[in-house]
């Protein structure tokens, strides 16, 4: 992993909790730093493959421009956020924002803050099979997608899959669901379960029918256990449901375990792919 620095963009806002603040203006200064992967590049000399130094400018110049907050904090947060949103390759990056003509009765050159942001890779397995499960499902991605701190970026087809665990209900309708995030693994659960809850979900039956299910397969290569958490997740290699849509947006050594796990469970689970039908 490489490292990308811009060091001293400055800036004239009026950000501040004063009202003279807001009127006089002050000047601000941003150092930030990336981690991108560009090993290659100076073989290659591609710039596709790296991230544009210009670009990055350019979009902290237009979050400045067109935001005002109270706190420096939030801008500082915004722009991590956005620089992560507008550019893939960047994998994580540290932002030093340094505000200039505090109104603070003392000597001082500046007040400043920090915050590193770090893009998490996760998978979830989504699913649902009470009202409009399609629907459901659907409903449920665009909502991850307008989450600020979470891109979307893979998405299965549908699989509609027999029910496990014994309880009569309907079929169930399946995802796999490719995502990058800011979010703690906790803070992540705490948004599937504000989603599940704005589906409607019940939790009164073990294994038993739902609106709709959001679950953590994997994210990055954590492993976790916690009274409310256990990643990977523990029936993940045991259920045909979840295995199928990972083979399908996955690559490399993960799409090999997952395919192995697959092939090991057999016809012992009914599973079907919706073709051409994707959320």
């Amino acid at each position: 992993m490489g490292q990308i620095q811009i060091k001293r963009m400055q800036f004239y806002t009026f950000n501040g909790v004063l009202p003279e603040e807001n009127k006089l203006g002050q000047r601000l200064e941003l150092d930030a730093q990336f981690e991108v992967p560009f090993e290659q590049t100076g073989i290659q000399d591609d710039l596709a493959q790296t991230v544009s130094y210009a670009a990055v400018y350019d979009a902290v110049t237009t979050i400045v421009q067109q935001h005002q907050f109270k706190l420096i904090e939030s801008l500082v947060n915004l722009i991590g956020q956005s620089l992560l949103a507008q550019f893939p390759l960047i994998q994580q990056v540290k932002l030093t924002l340094r505000k200039y003509g505090a109104p603070i009765a003392g000597i001082m050159d500046y007040v400043g803050v920090s915050t590193t942001l770090v893009r998490h890779h996760v998978y979830l397995s989504i699913g649902a099979n009470l009202g409009a499960p399609q629907a459901a499902l659907r409903q449920a991605v665009k909502l991850l997608a307008e989450t600020a701190t979470i891109q979307v970026t893979q998405v299965s087809h549908f699989y509609r899959t027999a029910p496990v665990g014994g309880v009569e209900q309907p079929d169930f309708y399946n995802q796999a669901v490719a995502l990058t995030t800011t979010l703690s693994p906790a803070d992540l659960l705490a948004r599937l379960q504000a989603i599940e809850q704005a589906g409607q979900r019940k939790r009164n039956v073990h294994w038993g029918p739902r609106t709709i299910d959001l679950d953590i397969l994997m994210y990055d290569d954590q492993q976790l256990q916690t009274t409310t958490l256990t990643i990977p997740h523990p029936e993940m290699q045991r259920r045909a449901f979840v295995l199928a849509p990972m083979v399908e947006i996955t690559t490399g050594p993960l799409q090999q375990r997952c395919q192995t796990w697959l092939q090991a469970l057999g016809t012992s689970q009914r599973i079907e792919k919706i073709e051409g039908d994707q959320a």
